[in-house]
């Protein structure tokens, strides 16, 4: 699947859609506990660091799924 017909798709998915409201559900919980494990006392510096990108890296997904979907659902109109 190209690029293009990624972000037709994901225009598709409003925000009532199940599918949308499912993916985002998934990847905000999974930023939520990579948070939550970097800011443990007990979490060593690298596994800290680690733990901390794979955070950024989820939120920047669901930044970018987002704004795939709003981009395309406003060029349709």
């Amino acid at each position: 699947m190209d690029e293009l017909s990624v972000r037709r798709a994901l225009a598709n998915l409003t925000d009532d859609s199940e599918v949308w409201q499912a993916l985002d559900h998934v990847i905000e919980d999974g930023r939520i506990n990579a948070t939550q494990v970097a800011i443990d006392v007990d979490v060593t510096g690298e596994g800290r660091v680690w733990q901390c990108g794979y955070a950024a890296a989820l939120t920047d997904l669901q930044r970018t799924l987002n704004r795939y979907r709003h981009e395309n659902a406003n060029a349709k109109n």
